[in-house]
């Protein structure tokens, strides 16, 4: 946070572009073109002068939800607060900017935590406005937050029994989710499974229940049931990852490969307890043919990662005609979303709080790479200012942290992988030692049932003999 607020102050002195003459709307276009290109303080800088003008309009409303935005990326606290008191004089106000604007407080103070202050603002949403709905969901997160279970499930109930033109499947199903993970807080695991089995085959939540209600029923202990909706799991995974569809998979529809390894380990330990041990042999077998491909294509693929020295190109994996792959423009798209081995690796086996850092790290090293590509360019003309030294400095810093950053998320996804594949080879050694003691546990039975026959026939001719 030091460093952003730094950062920030001398990019200020060293580019105070002038906008006055600009009118508002213009204005906004300019720090939006900012904003898309991720040169975060030029368009927090734009957006705020926006704001310092005493007009309550769109522009004015549209100017804040982008600042919070930003406040968001760059995990800028002090960003949010110095927007909030621009909202005084607006509580009145009922149009759809306004409310998007609510709505997008109401979803930054719910992810920092802040779940009472949250729900004060998205309590003023138009019930009338088309993201209605989507508070509603926000409400009763912030409300299991808080651990109000009842006013959480409440909330859900009104969003699944809701009827507008507002309201998605996606919507409803993600508050038939939601109620039942309440349910699982509160312990109520009759009533949870009773709201997953809602969830039908076409939802985009069908998998996530699966494996939710996998879990629930080990907690039950219900074992069999546990392993039927693992083995459900793992077979339509199996249908979504067939070759001739893997360009047509909706990532909200499949499970990331760490999340699916994870789930056929305790899928093989539970074929262990229940002495099934041909199948739970086949389950690890599955996984270390899996763990071999996955580290050779790492090994290939991933550990020859490489990006331009200023980090804003990949190298190692360039476009069909061999230009480099641009970063700065799409970095979400290019380290998360591409169908490459890296952008697939990065984003099945790291957190979301990861990607999250990873990201915010990224634009803010952008922002300040471009305010000292115009301060180098003069280096020999001119003597640099201390501000634009310090600049240059911050820079060349931030892009070693970068990476080292990077490197520590390949080390770790490789880790992880290794993790998987070792705990698999620990479920065949168990195997084996299972067998060999339950082999071991029949020859002393098959010996004392010996020695009870022997014992038995003596007996019978000692008593004949007497």
């Amino acid at each position: 946070m030091f460093l952003i607020l730094t950062v920030s102050i001398v990019l200020a002195s060293i580019h105070p572009a002038d906008n006055s003459s600009l009118d508002r709307k213009t204005k906004l276009v300019k720090a939006e073109s900012y904003y898309l290109n991720n040169d975060l303080f030029i368009s927090e800088k734009i957006f705020k002068e926006i704001l310092r003008e005493p007009v309550v309009d769109e522009i004015r409303f549209n100017s804040m939800s982008r600042l919070i935005d930003i406040a968001q990326k760059d995990s800028d606290k002090n960003l949010f607060k110095e927007i909030l008191p621009f909202l005084k004089g607006s509580d009145k106000n009922t149009t759809n900017a306004y409310d998007s604007l609510l709505y997008t407080i109401g979803k930054y103070l719910l992810q920092t935590g802040e779940y009472k202050t949250s729900i004060n603002f998205l309590n003023l949403i138009d019930k009338k406005n088309q993201i209605y709905p989507e508070s509603l969901y926000l409400k009763a997160s912030g409300f299991a937050g808080l651990k109000r279970y009842s006013d959480a499930v409440f909330n859900y109930e009104i969003l699944v029994r809701m009827r507008s033109e507002n309201i998605t499947k996606d919507v409803r199903d993600a508050a038939i989710l939601g109620k039942a993970r309440v349910y699982v807080l509160m312990k109520k695991y009759d009533l949870a499974l009773s709201e997953y089995q809602k969830i039908d085959t076409l939802s985009q939540y069908y998998l996530r229940s699966l494996e939710e209600t996998a879990r629930l029923f080990v907690v039950k202990k219900d074992y069999d049931q546990a392993l039927s909706q693992i083995e459900t799991l793992v077979f339509i995974n199996k249908k979504l990852y067939l070759p001739k569809d893997i360009e047509n998979i909706n990532e909200e529809e499949s499970f990331s490969d760490l999340n699916l390894m994870k789930l056929k380990i305790l899928q093989g330990y539970l074929y262990i307890d229940q002495e099934r041990y041909d199948e739970s042999k086949q389950v690890f077998d599955e996984i270390i043919i899996y763990y071999n491909k996955i580290k050779k294509e790492f090994n290939e693929e991933l550990n020859r990662f490489k990006l331009s020295d200023d980090l804003t190109q990949v190298l190692s994996h360039p476009y069909k005609d061999g230009a480099p792959r641009s970063i700065m423009t799409n970095p979400d798209f290019i380290m998360f979303g591409d169908n490459e081995s890296y952008s697939r690796a990065f984003r099945d086996w790291l957190t979301e709080k990861e990607k999250r850092r990873f990201l915010s790290d990224l634009r803010l090293y952008y922002s300040v790479l471009q305010r000292t590509k115009s301060i180098e360019s003069k280096k020999k003309e001119s003597i640099l200012s201390d501000e634009e030294v310090r600049l240059v400095e911050f820079k060349n810093v931030m892009n070693a942290q970068m990476k080292d950053y990077i490197n520590f998320l390949m080390k770790k996804i490789n880790a992880q992988l290794d993790e998987i594949g070792l705990k698999a080879q620990l479920g065949k050694i168990d195997i084996v030692w299972r067998t060999k003691e339950n082999q071991t546990k029949k020859i002393k039975e098959i010996q004392e049932k010996k020695q009870e026959n022997i014992e038995r026939i003596e007996n019978k001719y000692r008593n004949i003999l007497e």
